[in-house]
């Protein structure tokens, strides 16, 4: 869907204090998908966390113990970035090292609660997603 539009997409995941799975699928123009990867080491440097590359033909579950805290994200290069987490860890970092000056330029919105919309707006973006989405939905 994304890729019609001339974007990539980031996959991130956290399991980190929750009991749900959350993953997201962030868009982000096709000219700055070089600066993705970067964008996240330097993020983790600031927040003095250890990511680590997985190979790209291998699968969460493979390098993860089930139960153990982690923070993993899919490029669009095909790099997966992970960090077992095992004490601190910014529960907003997909989003902190997405929106800065490399990639989205929106530093308001490492905050979810900054992205609040009207009800009105928020209807008008779900009726142009699902208007997005037709060609690909099987049901």
């Amino acid at each position: 869907m994304f890729k019609l539009q001339g974007l990539s997409t980031v996959f991130f995941e956290r399991n980190y204090k929750t009991q749900h799975l959350q993953i997201q699928a962030v868009p982000v123009d096709n000219e700055k998908v070089d600066s993705i990867k970067a964008s996240f080491v330097d993020c983790a440097k600031k927040n003095k966390i250890e990511l680590h590359e997985i190979p790209k033909h291998s699968d969460i579950k493979q390098v993860v113990p089930v139960g153990v805290p982690y923070f993993y994200a899919e490029l669009p290069s095909g790099d997966k970035l992970l960090h077992r987490i095992s004490k601190f860890f910014p529960i907003q970092f997909g989003r902190e090292a997405l929106v800065g000056p490399k990639l989205l330029n929106k530093p308001e919105s490492v905050d979810w609660k900054n992205c609040k919309y009207t009800k009105d707006e928020e209807t008008n973006m779900t009726k142009n997603l699902r208007k997005l989405f037709e060609p690909f939905d099987f049901s």
